[in-house]
């Protein structure tokens, strides 16, 4: 900022040093004259305010304070009949950019018009009107929060009941809002080559003007004190200050001294008073402003603006993060993406807000120990700020645990457990030495279970697992040895049949269970029968009887699991195959049974099951 106000200050003593020589001798008296009433009341020191449409003339950097958009137009009933017509618009093109224009008449009717001889005219000629025209248009920028910069193009039109003269001058400017208190403002005015007219060119009234504005909002309805020094380089250096009081939320009071540029001590001191009232009524504002010049007589100014619409706004975004259940803001970690991007860490009760966002949409991420993390969502519209409250649930105790076992001997096993559900949860635990596992914190949903035995020769399994809210679930896995023979021993028939009894249907309902469990495997289930002879008009041995009791074994495998048939085949080998004396009872309870022979190796079935999940895949 320094270094802005150098440069512009560098500019005004180079263009004080080209008038030195020529005070008093500029065209186009129009520029020196300040617009609107609500300035002029306040001793035409607004500099450093500049804080409505009326900136657009003092300080068009100051234009970005302005929240709506507005309209002027403004009577000044100057001297001796000479009126200006004043009609402005400000333009909030975004919250950065503010654009204005105005046009400016001023009009002189019944000149008396003399000849080059010093004789009046007479007859229709004896009186003349003259007039000038003003277009302005103006920009302006924010730079941060509290500088604006600003620049406005001037283009100009004299007629004085002769040669018409043209011309074009620019304005640079500068405000800042130090605070809600302090505002300082600068403005160099009418840079430009000058008038021309057909007999010669004529400089513009430069001047260089710095102001500072003191308000104070919570004193009454608002309180404003005004000081300006302004440095025309075509006269002599001029100081201005004003005060503005609203007493009422609807009316101002206004007061202000200026000591130029008419020369007081050629009129009267009480020639630099001013003053004058201002009512707020709804969306517009009626200023009014008197300044005496002593024996020349009393100038009024009065002026309507209209404010409305509201400036174009970027959005913004709040994220606040709560307990799903007690609804009180949790410290978090943050991952913010879309139009900004960030991660921070949030402190309790603390949220996180950015301003000044285009339009887009935003999501944030939030996570905390012991909770479930959350995501949500928003679109960021123009004007408006987008709240995303995530809501963080607490982790229920459990999740998934289990066992990893050998089915045939129930000895605990070493194996990993991978997994995989909803929200994109992956992971994987180890069991400890006791085949146990535990999964902890997952949503609720379906989750996909992988055990890898530790061991080579055992064969891994998948599993499908539903998880409640706030539940446990359970899924342990009895995982088969390559090459496995299991023997399972009390298997019933009525005697002499292959009718299964009921009383072997859990035993069989174990043998289909490891079937589920292990779809790849092929299994050979064999009979075996004691040597006590046998023959029924169905049997003629036990050779034919133990083929017939493991066929219907398979048959109720097949029915009850849906297993496919070439996975499972059946073969009776009588008392061939004993595995204990057929002396006694025992060893006879002993070689009838049931034989469940894995038939498939791993390698098997890790070739099944890639195929697939490649089938998945697709």
């Amino acid at each position: 900022m320094k270094k802005t106000l150098l440069i512009l200050l560098l500019v005004a003593v180079a263009a004080s040093a080209q008038f030195s020589d020529v005070r008093g001798t500029t065209a186009h008296p129009l520029l020196k004259i300040g617009f609107g009433p609500r300035a002029a009341a306040m001793g035409n020191a607004y500099v450093g305010l500049a804080q409505d449409i009326t900136a657009l003339w003092w300080n068009p950097a100051g234009l970005n304070q302005l929240n709506t958009y507005e309209a002027l137009i403004s009577h000044h009933e100057w001297l001796r009949g000479i009126r200006d017509e004043f009609a402005a618009l400000i333009w909030p093109q975004s919250p950065s950019n503010t654009f204005g224009f105005a046009v400016n008449f001023t009009s002189a009717v019944g000149i008396e018009h003399w000849d080059e001889q010093n004789q009046p005219y007479t007859g229709a000629d004896s009186l003349v009107t003259a007039y000038e025209a003003m277009f302005v248009g103006s920009y302006t920028r924010l730079l941060g929060e509290r500088f604006g910069v600003g620049a406005s193009v001037k283009g100009l039109y004299e007629n004085l009941n002769g040669p018409a003269g043209y011309g074009g001058a620019v304005d640079l400017s500068l405000h800042w809002k130090a605070s809600p208190v302090f505002g300082l403002g600068l403005a160099v005015q009418n840079l430009g080559p000058g008038m021309f007219y057909p007999g010669g060119m004529y400089l513009f009234p430069m001047q260089a003007q710095i102001g500072v504005a003191l308000t104070f909002e919570d004193v009454l309805y608002g309180t404003n004190f005004l000081l300006d020094v302004r440095l025309p380089f075509d006269n002599n250096v001029s100081v201005h200050a004003g005060a503005e009081v609203w007493p009422l939320e609807i009316l101002a009071a206004r007061i202000g001294f200026q000591s130029g540029p008419q020369t007081l001590g050629e009129l009267n001191y009480l020639a630099g008073l001013t003053g004058g009232v201002g009512l707020l009524l709804g969306n517009y504002r009626v200023d009014y402003a008197i300044a005496p010049y002593a024996h020349l007589g009393l100038t009024h100014r009065l002026a309507l603006i209209a404010a409305f619409g509201e400036r174009p706004r970027y959005g913004g975004v709040i994220v606040r993060v709560i307990d799903a259940e007690t609804k009180k803001t949790l410290a978090a970690h943050i991952k913010v993406e879309g139009v900004t991007r960030t991660e921070k860490d949030l402190a309790e009760n603390e949220t996180w807000e950015r301003k000044g966002l285009a339009t887009g949409r935003v999501s944030a991420t939030a996570s905390k120990k012991d909770y479930f993390p959350s995501s949500a969502q928003a679109e960021i519209k123009a004007g408006q700020t987008a709240k995303l409250v995530i809501a963080l649930s607490k982790i229920p105790p459990g999740g998934i645990t289990g066992r990893v076992f050998d089915v045939k001997t129930n000895d605990p096993l070493v194996a990993t457990i991978t997994y995989e559900g909803p929200k994109g949860v992956k992971g994987e635990v180890k069991t400890d030495e006791d085949g146990n596992y535990t999964i902890p914190a997952l949503h609720r949903g379906d989750y996909a279970l992988f055990a890898q035995p530790q061991h080579p020769k055992y064969f891994p399994q998948d599993a499908e697992v539903k998880v409640e809210a706030a539940k446990g679930a359970r899924k342990d896995f009895a995982l088969l040895r390559e090459k496995e023979v299991i023997v399972f021993y009390n298997v019933n028939f009525e005697t002499g049949e292959a009718r299964v009894l009921p009383d072997f249907y859990d035993v069989l309902n174990e043998i289909g269970q490891i079937f589920v469990d292990n779809p790849a495997i092929a299994v050979e289930l064999a009979g075996h029968t004691d040597s006590r002879p046998i023959k029924t008009p169905e049997f003629a041995d036990n050779m034919e009887l133990s083929q017939a009791r493991v066929e219907a074994v398979r048959e109720y495998l097949i029915d009850k699991f849906q297993i496919d048939e070439e996975r499972l085949s059946a073969k009776g080998y009588g008392d061939t195959q004993p595995v204990a004396s057929n002396e006694t009872e025992e060893g006879m309870a002993k070689n009838r049974r049931v034989e469940f022979k894995v038939l498939t190796g791993i390698e098997y079935f890790h070739e099944i099951r890639n195929i697939r999940l490649e089938e998945e895949e697709d």
